[in-house]
C-alpha cells in the first residue's frame, strides 16, 4: 500500500482556511508604527503655532542655524553699506518712548479735559505704555534680530503684542473717543494715523522676500509715522500749533 505525502498548501490556501504558515509567518518582516496621541499631536501643533509667533518674519524653520548666518551677514553688511539707513532704523524704536515722554511731562497736563474725560482709562498710564515700547521695540528689532540674527526669540512676541495692542489704542483714542469732540482739523490729522499701517506691510512684505534694505526703510516710516502724527495732534490741540 502507497502513502502519498500530501503537498505543502500555498499561503493562499492557509489564508482561506484561516490559518497561516508559522515559518512564513517568522520570515515576514515587522513594521514600524509610529502612532502620536491626542495629546502629542496636539503639543507638536502648540510648539509649532509657539515658533512660529516668535520668529521674526513668521516662518517655522527646521534649520534656524542657517537663518541666522543670513541674518548676521546681511544686516553686518548694511552697517557698512548703508550705515546712515541702519543707525536710523535702530534709533527709530525710541520715538514711541519720546512721544510717550512729552505727554507724560508736558501734553497730558495741558490737554483739555474733556479729551480725558472721553478716554475710559488713564492718557498717563497709556503714555507709560508708549515709553515702554520703545526698548521692546528695539529690543526685537536691532538687538535679536540684527546683532544676534536670532530667527526666533520671545522679544518678537513681546514687541508684536505691545505695538499691536498700542497702535489699536491709539486709533481708539484718536478715531472714536474723541471724534465728537474733536474739530475737522482735529479729526483729520486722526485719521492721518492710518496711513502708518501702510510701511508696516511693506516692511513685512520686504522682510519676507529678504530685501533688508527696503525693510529698514519702510520699518522706520512704521517707527515714525504714528508718533509723528501723534505729535502734532497734541501740539495743534494744546498749543495752537499749525499743520495745515
Amino acid at each position: 500500500e502507497r502513502v502519498f505525502a500530501m503537498p505543502p498548501r500555498s499561503r493562499a490556501e492557509s489564508g482561506r482556511n484561516g490559518r497561516t504558515n508559522p515559518a512564513t509567518t517568522a520570515r515576514r518582516p515587522k513594521k514600524n508604527v509610529v502612532r502620536r496621541s491626542g495629546g502629542g499631536m496636539l503639543s507638536v501643533a502648540a510648539s509649532s503655532l509657539w515658533a512660529v509667533l516668535c520668529s521674526h518674519d513668521f516662518v517655522l524653520r527646521r534649520e534656524p542655524d542657517e537663518h541666522r548666518r543670513l541674518l548676521l551677514s546681511a544686516f553686518a553688511r548694511s552697517r557698512l553699506e548703508a550705515s546712515m539707513l541702519f543707525w536710523c532704523y535702530a534709533l527709530s524704536s525710541f520715538t514711541y518712548s519720546a512721544i510717550g515722554t512729552a505727554m507724560l511731562a508736558y501734553f497730558c497736563s495741558r490737554l483739555p479735559t474733556v479729551f480725558h474725560e472721553a478716554v475710559p482709562f488713564s492718557l498717563d498710564v497709556f503714555a507709560a505704555l508708549l515709553v515702554a515700547q520703545g526698548p521692546v521695540s528695539f529690543a526685537a528689532d536691532v538687538w535679536a534680530r540684527t546683532l544676534r540674527g536670532a530667527p526666533q526669540h520671545i522679544f518678537y512676541l513681546l514687541d508684536r503684542m505691545l505695538a499691536t495692542s498700542m497702535a489699536l489704542l491709539t486709533f481708539y483714542i484718536g478715531l472714536v473717543c474723541w471724534r465728537p469732540h474733536s474739530t475737522p482739523v482735529q479729526a483729520w490729522i486722526a485719521t492721518l494715523s492710518l496711513g502708518g499701517l501702510l510701511p508696516f506691510a511693506f516692511s513685512q512684505h520686504a522682510l519676507g522676500r529678504g530685501h533688508f534694505h527696503s525693510f529698514m526703510a519702510w520699518h522706520i516710516g512704521w517707527h515714525v509715522s504714528i508718533p509723528c502724527v501723534a505729535a502734532a495732534w497734541l501740539g495743534h490741540t494744546c498749543c495752537g500749533w499749525t499743520v495745515i
